[in-house]
């Protein structure tokens, strides 16, 4: 159980950044819409 395949690595950094690129994108559209 403490070593996971590649798959399962690669898949939870893919929801990782895909989360945190979404945030980001939230966060500078929430800038733009308030200056």
């Amino acid at each position: 159980p403490a070593e996971m395949s590649l798959e399962e690595i690669e898949g939870r950094l893919e929801s990782v950044l895909k989360s945190e690129t979404i945030s980001q994108l939230k966060s500078s559209v929430w800038k733009e819409r308030l200056e």
